[in-house]
């Protein structure tokens, strides 16, 4: 689906390249050149890439508000848990943490959706908008507002922006009895998907949160198996630190 392009210059910094997984999730794979390598399935080629190319984004496909309002938030709560699990300082997940980890999980399952089945304008049911320019549509969004047009829809990326924030609030609610285990590979590394998989989030080459699970060390049989059922849950790509020791 073609994207709208803002204003020339962008004067209103909207971001136009979306990543689906957070940039900072995907960082945490890179190698010693702040690259990781990633795997294409129809091509079957390995690519050395930066966190922030272009296979990692989507242009536009949800509004400004879905991008730097609730969405920001949660992905800034998770990557401090993140960080914390990486360097040792949490070893199992509480209650709070899990309602943290239960919405980076929404926010993820709910953009890969996206990502796969854009969505396009729609009606308004009958109401009709003023004219707006073009600066003031994206004033308006901008600032996180919903604007309906002067021919009665709503722009497929507003639509989506809210299709994220109630998915996110139902999966929660979904989750609510989850178990999430921080997993720690004996042997080997994990690979990560190009869509969120049922009750896995990678979180570095070696630890991923698991639900349901407990905490632990896992052998290198636990690690195929888990890579196994992310390699099922990839479309288009998978990638990971260094591919060669995922023991695919």
């Amino acid at each position: 689906m073609k994207y709208e392009k803002p204003q020339k210059g962008n004067p209103r910094k909207l971001t136009v390249r979306q990543h689906v997984l957070p940039k900072a999730s995907i960082a945490r794979f890179a190698n010693k050149d702040g690259q990781v390598s990633l795997f294409r399935i129809k091509n079957r080629d390995i690519l050395l890439v930066n966190p922030s190319a272009d296979i990692f984004c989507v242009k536009r496909i949800w509004d400004q508000r879905a991008e730097s309002g609730d969405s920001k938030r949660i992905e800034d709560r998770f990557q401090v848990l993140a960080d914390n699990i990486v360097s040792g300082k949490i070893s199992d997940i509480n209650s709070d943490q899990k309602h943290i980890v239960n919405s980076i999980f929404a926010l993820w399952h709910m953009r890969s959706k996206l990502r796969m089945a854009p969505l396009g304008d729609q009606s308004a049911n009958g109401l009709v908008g003023p004219a707006l320019t073009k600066e003031e549509e994206e004033s308006l969004e901008a600032n996180h507002y919903t604007y309906v047009r002067s021919n009665g829809a709503i722009s497929g990326r507003q639509m989506a922006g809210l299709h994220i924030q109630i998915g996110i609030m139902a999966i929660c609610r979904q989750m609510s009895d989850a178990l999430w285990g921080i997993v720690r590979a004996d042997s080997g590394e994990f690979i990560v998907p190009d869509h969120c998989p049922d009750g896995i989030i990678p979180l570095s080459p070696t630890i991923s949160l698991v639900n349901p699970s407990k905490s632990g060390v896992i052998p290198r049989e636990g690690v195929e198996e888990i890579n196994r059922y992310m390699l099922e849950a990839s479309s288009e790509y998978y990638f990971a630190r260094d591919i060669s020791k995922c023991l695919l």
